[in-house]
């Protein structure tokens, strides 16, 4: 789904593309794989960044930065990190 998302959001869709990235958080959450779940919450946080909604997806990248940490993915939790580093610098 996040593919599809993207490709709706670069076609001028923002509220579609914010729309399946926000059910495609809704079945990761339903899984226990915790590197699924947190690409979905950073794609959903790129997608509510893109449509101006910088709080939302502050609180998007927190969560997929705290699911990274928890399966202990060091590279994932490090980009997710500076992602939001770089979302909380632009809200500033």
């Amino acid at each position: 789904m996040p593919h599809a998302a993207s490709s709706r959001l670069s076609r001028g869709t923002p509220s579609t593309a914010s729309l399946m990235h926000v059910r495609a958080v809704e079945l990761a959450d339903t899984t226990d794989l915790l590197v699924f779940r947190a690409d979905a919450y950073r794609d959903l946080a790129e997608v509510l960044l893109a449509v101006d909604r910088p709080g939302e997806a502050a609180s998007a990248a927190a969560t997929a930065l705290e699911l990274h940490e928890a399966k202990m993915n060091i590279a994932g939790a490090s980009n997710a990190r500076r992602f939001l580093q770089t979302i909380q610098r632009e809200r500033s």
